[in-house]
């Protein structure tokens, strides 16, 4: 059995577009993205901001980061993200599921302030650009990694799966 892992997945446009309206601003255009994330998050506990967990199967193992204590029933738990730390909270969750891998999937601020305490970052990388609303700091986020793996999509050449890790 493979350890369990802190593990930061997502998914942006060539400029670091992630949303559009409360949505992907290609929403429904890339099948293997959502394949992708859905075989990557399956029974595992995904813990992100509100609009990141309602949007993409609520339904699944959940925890919410946000800056209220409001916990949504299907969540695992809620955690104020305005009052602890990202490595307070991460840490917690893994002390709690330790038989389960966290990812962390969103929103901007989360990803951001999150990805250090990461052990992998799966990064879909769209060479396109996309009206945005919401777009995150790909060099912040992959600072201090080294890419280890690379794969084109099948289906859509402009799409690239990416994992990247700490060196060493």
């Amino acid at each position: 059995m493979n350890k369990p892992l802190i593990n930061l997945i997502i998914a942006c446009g060539q400029n670091g577009e992630i949303g559009l309206g409360g949505g992907l601003p290609w929403e429904g255009e890339y099948a293997e993205d959502r394949e992708w994330y859905t075989s990557q998050t399956l029974d595992n506990i995904r813990v992100g901001t509100r609009g990141a967990i309602m949007n993409f199967t609520a339904d699944r193992p959940s925890v919410l980061v946000s800056s209220s204590n409001e916990m949504p029933d299907h969540c695992l738990g809620v955690y104020n993200w305005h009052e602890l730390t990202p490595d307070h909270i991460l840490n917690d969750i893994k002390a709690s599921f330790p038989q389960y891998s966290i990812y962390i999937v969103g929103g901007v601020e989360w990803y951001e302030a999150s990805a250090h305490v990461a052990d992998r970052i799966l990064l879909t990388r769209i060479a396109k650009d996309f009206d945005h609303d919401r777009k995150v700091d790909l060099d912040l986020i992959l600072a201090n990694r080294k890419l280890e793996s690379s794969k084109v999509a099948s289906t859509h050449g402009e799409v690239t799966f990416e994992t990247w890790v700490e060196p060493g």
